[in-house]
């Protein structure tokens, strides 16, 4: 069945008398003009419902529970609101202005964000964007996000949605939950919603000039251009599946191309052929606009054409990629360089030649050395001719005794039979396919590093800038143990597993869209096969293999950039420098960036890594071991942050969690080995 695209908007301004609720401004108009876009059959191509613009809560809670029961599995509903968001004191719950709300009742007269996630839990449909335009609509991740908690039935949905690309619930907020969203006098529309709208309508959302906006790309727009005339920081949460296709950029794509090349590049990569500077040189031409690229990295990028359609290997390829980084300045001409100068040869007394030259009448108009030059011609094709001459002489000589010699002799000369092979033995053919197995065994078995136990001083001190409240600093100590110096890979995983969920492809890139859950039955088949005992590391284990010895906000001091790991790299981290404009959107090889002091590599960002811990908000001692294989509800412990979060997040003291049921793909492991406690 073809998928349907439906989209109900929601937009309230005005209130009734002694509600305690300002009149607002823009919502009308936000929903009007996304209403356009979203309709338009050349952008967004929604069946749009009829505009829910000042409605009481009732009716609005009607058109929510209609829309998400008429939608079937692979359809996709959009819901956006733009009005008031009130959150209660502790922002656990956080309610939705209606027509009808008055601010001391909100329980009865405000749409609780809850009540949503309850319809959303009940739809059959697997596709669902949420779209707050609201103060404080970042608060809506307490509700669906209690710790990672999530109900039941959502985590079972979540485990189906994330079988298929482009599937889950995908919120995106237009601040954080203590952030107001702003209306600017004069503007038609509100901050947020204009660049959304804009984002569509121009197609300039379309960073990657695919022909389409997919969602993560619509957030990143907004959210850069948000935080040009505001001080509102939109936020994006996403549970389970892939990306989302929002509209038609009405662009022609460049990067049809874009997976293939990635693909190639990253298997010469693999095979040791390319550098890792060319590689990250030539993803981040294949990520940019062709208006955006110099001259130099428009040359590159025809390169890059020419590899993908075979017109040139990889040995000419990565040889022109460095002659085309020689560019002349605009106005100076390119030097040739001068021609070789060869030292003459010796010439003979000048008598000598003078004899010569009355000797050769034709040559009198002749130089010199050009007499000599024929003359030495001619001997040297002489030598040449005399000795071909003396070579055939002997080569006949040679001929001649041995024909005589075969002729004369009485003997049959031998005929050469292939040797026969023996078939092996049961006991040979068993130690060969022992020998076949350990191979694969090495194949797919991670390459470990050997840790020192010790003491250190776990969390962050209150002096540390952009810290989170669950971070208490304080000692704890470790066993020796291993830990996996890169990532998981996409072809590890493959090798075991027979299958590969990930987002981004490519089989040196990390694994994500793997659950806990996934992940233990990965490591119990792992370990038959290899006879090891891999495990997740524990939360203590990670930190103190992250620091490496250090004890500053990141292993990298007390600033990182996007030469050191891949996060998204356009926000700054206490001014320090971390903001560099980069972000890739995307997973990187692992291995791509420089290794800790320990020789552990991406301990900062590509993907969040499961642990084995559960996650206490205030320290217990949970840290140090591994849940109980009983434990199937509490929250699971993430650390090292990912390719779409900021620099904050890849601090060496920074935690999150999730449910054990979540695929995201922005979420990995790597392994340990050595005894814990659990």
């Amino acid at each position: 069945m073809t998928e349907q695209r439906y989209a109900l908007l929601i937009g309230n301004n005005e209130f009734q008398e002694n509600s305690g609720i300002d009149a607002l401004r823009c919502p009308p108009q936000d929903v009007q003009g996304l209403a356009a876009v979203l309709a338009d059959s050349e952008r967004g191509q929604f069946q749009v419902m009829p505009p829910l613009i000042n409605k009481t809560r009732q009716e609005i809670e009607v058109g929510l529970f209609n829309i998400l029961k008429k939608a079937t599995k692979n359809d996709v509903v959009l819901i956006y609101f733009s009005g008031h968001g009130i959150p209660t004191n502790l922002k656990k719950q956080l309610y939705l202005s209606a027509k009808d709300t008055q601010v001391d009742a909100l329980q009865v007269t405000a749409i609780a964000v809850s009540q949503i996630k309850e319809l959303i839990d009940e739809s059959y449909c697997n596709r669902i964007i949420l779209i707050l335009d609201c103060c404080f609509s970042g608060a809506i991740d307490k509700v669906f996000l209690k710790k990672g908690e999530l109900s039941s039935q959502v985590n079972q949905t979540l485990a189906e949605l994330s079988k298929d690309e482009g599937g889950g619930l995908h919120i995106m907020t237009a601040s954080t939950a203590n952030q107001t969203a702003v209306e600017k006098e004069g503007d038609l529309y509100s901050v947020f919603t204009k660049h959304l709208i804009n984002g569509i309508a121009t197609g300039d959302a379309d960073k990657h000039t695919q022909g389409v906006i997919k969602l993560s790309e619509l957030f990143a727009y907004v959210k850069e251009q948000v935080k040009t005339e505001s001080t509102q920081t939109p936020q994006i949460f996403t549970l389970g599946g892939g990306d989302l296709l929002i509209a038609h950029s009405g662009k022609s794509p460049r990067n049809d191309r874009f997976s293939k090349i990635r693909t190639l590049l990253l298997d010469l990569l693999h095979h040791g052929q390319l550098d890792d500077k060319v590689y990250l040189e030539a993803i981040n031409i294949l990520n940019s606009p062709i208006e955006q690229l110099s001259e130099l990295e428009k040359n590159r990028d025809s390169l890059l054409t020419e590899l993908y359609a075979q017109k040139i290997g990889s040995v000419e390829f990565i040889g022109k990629w460095a002659v085309a980084g020689i560019v002349a300045k605009p106005d100076e001409p390119i030097k040739k360089p001068p021609p070789e100068i060869k030292k003459p040869e010796p010439v003979k007394p000048v008598e000598i030649i003078e004899k010569t030259v009355k000797a050769t009448p034709k040559l009198a108009n002749v130089q010199p050395e050009k007499v000599i030059g024929i003359k030495n011609r001619f001997v040297y094709v002489l030598g040449i001719v005399l000795l071909a001459i003396v070579v055939a002489m002997v080569g006949l000589k040679f001929y001649l005794e041995n024909k005589k010699t075969i002729l004369l002799s009485p003997e049959p000369i031998p005929v050469v039979t292939p040797k026969q092979v023996a078939k092996p033995t049961p006991e040979q053919q068993a130690a060969t396919a022992e020998k076949i197995a350990v191979q694969k065994n090495k194949a797919i078995e991670p390459e470990m590093v050997a840790i020192k136990g010790g003491c250190f001083m776990m969390g962050s001190p209150n002096t540390e800038k952009e810290r989170a409240s669950d971070e208490k600093q304080h000692k704890v100590c470790v066993e020796d143990f291993s830990i996996g110096k890169y990532e998981v890979t996409q072809a590890q995983w493959q090798a075991v597993m027979g299958k590969n969920p990930s987002n981004f492809k490519g089989d040196n890139l990390p694994i994500e869209q793997v659950s806990y859950n996934d992940v233990q039955d990965f490591i119990n088949k792992l370990n038959t096969q290899t006879g090891q005992s891999y495990r997740l590391p524990t939360e203590a284990e990670w930190e103190y293999a992250a620091r490496a010895g250090t004890t500053t906000a990141f292993y990298t001091g007390d600033c990182i950039n996007t030469q050191q790991a891949n996060y998204d790299g356009t926000v700054d981290y206490n001014n320090c420098g971390a903001k560099t404009g980069v972000y890739k959107q995307t997973t990187v090889a692992v291995g791509s960036y420089p290794a800790n002091p320990w020789g552990l590599y991406d301990m900062a960002g590509n993907v969040w890594e499961w642990t084995c811990s559960a996650y206490v908000e205030n320290y217990d001692g949970s840290e140090k071991q591994c849940v109980s294989k009983n434990d199937a509800t509490s929250s699971r412990v993430l650390r090292g942050g990912s390719w779409n979060y900021n620099a904050r997040f890849t601090r060496s003291a920074s935690r999150n969690y999730d449910a054990p049921a979540i695929r995201l793909d922005y979420i990995g492991f790597r392994f340990a080995l050595g005894q814990t406690a659990s």
